[in-house]
C-alpha cells in the first residue's frame, strides 16, 4: 500500500511539473510573438520618420533587420519546443507520465490557447505508439527513437529557418543598396544551409540503424512494429515499411 501511494504521489507530482512546464512554454511563445509584432510595426514607422527627417531613403534599409530577428526567434522556438518534447518523452521512458492521459487532461484546460496547445501536442507520439504495452527492455529504444526524431527535426528546422532568413535578408539588402556583392554570396550561403537538410536526414537514419543493431530479435520485431506507426517528420528513410527496414538492419 505504501509503495502504491508513493508511486501515485510521484506520478501526480510529475503530471503537475509537466503541466507547469507546458504553460511556461506557451507563455514564452506568446510573449515572443507579441514583441515581434511590435517590432514589425515600429521598425517601419521609425524608419519612415528618420528617412523624412534626413531626406534620405537609406534608413529604410534598417527595416530589413526585422527578418533576422524573426528567424532567430523561430530558431529559439524550435529548440524550446524540442526540449519540451524530449522532457516529456523522458518522463514516459521512466514510467512517470502517461502521455495519453496528459494529452486528454491538458486539452480540457480552457484558459490555454487551443491552436497553440494542439500544435505542441501534435509533436508528441500518439496512442498507437505509447498507448500499447511496451516491455521495459524496449522502452529505452522507443524513447531513443523519439528523441532522435525530435533532435533531427529541430536541426532541420533550424537550418531551414536560418537559410531562409539569410537568403531573404541578403536579397533585401542587395535591393535597398543596389549592389549585389557581397550580399548575393550570403544569399547563396542561405540556400546551401536550407538544402543541407538531406545530409542530416541520412545521418539520423544511419544513427538509428546502428543504435538498434544490438537489440534482440524479438524486441527488434516489436520495435519495427512501433516504428512503422511513428511520424518520422523530416527523416525520410524510416518512413518505409517495417519490412524494408528489417531487411537493411538484419
Amino acid at each position: 500500500m505504501v509503495g502504491h501511494a508513493a508511486d501515485d504521489a510521484l506520478r501526480h507530482s510529475t503530471f503537475r511539473t509537466v503541466t507547469d512546464d507546458t504553460i511556461r512554454v506557451i507563455r514564452w511563445r506568446a510573449r515572443g510573438y507579441r514583441v515581434l509584432a511590435k517590432l514589425a510595426l515600429l521598425a517601419p514607422l521609425v524608419a519612415v520618420v528618420v528617412s523624412a527627417f534626413r531626406r534620405s531613403w537609406e534608413p529604410m534599409g534598417f527595416t530589413v533587420g526585422v527578418v533576422p530577428l524573426f528567424a532567430l526567434f523561430r530558431c529559439a522556438e524550435i529548440w524550446i519546443l524540442s526540449r519540451w518534447e524530449q522532457r516529456i518523452i523522458d518522463r514516459w521512458r521512466h514510467e512517470q507520465l502517461d502521455i495519453v492521459q496528459f494529452r486528454t487532461v491538458i486539452q480540457s484546460v480552457r484558459s490555454l490557447p487551443t491552436n497553440t496547445l494542439d500544435g505542441m501536442l501534435a509533436l508528441l507520439p500518439d496512442a498507437s505508439v505509447i498507448g500499447v504495452a511496451v516491455t521495459p527492455n524496449l522502452r529505452p529504444a522507443v524513447a531513443m527513437t523519439l528523441h532522435l526524431i525530435s533532435e533531427c527535426d529541430a536541426w532541420c528546422g533550424t537550418l531551414r529557418t536560418a537559410g531562409r532568413g539569410v537568403a531573404v535578408t541578403s536579397a533585401l539588402i542587395a535591393l535597398t543598396r543596389w549592389s549585389a556583392y557581397p550580399w548575393i554570396i550570403l544569399a547563396g550561403v542561405g540556400v546551401v544551409l536550407e538544402r543541407s537538410e538531406w545530409l542530416l536526414r541520412r545521418l539520423a537514419s544511419g544513427m538509428w540503424r546502428r543504435r538498434i543493431a544490438g537489440i534482440h530479435d524479438e524486441d527488434r520485431a516489436h520495435l519495427f512494429d512501433l516504428a512503422s506507426r511513428i511520424d518520422w517528420r523530416t527523416i525520410a528513410y524510416p518512413q518505409r515499411s517495417a519490412t524494408s527496414v528489417r531487411r537493411r538492419v538484419t
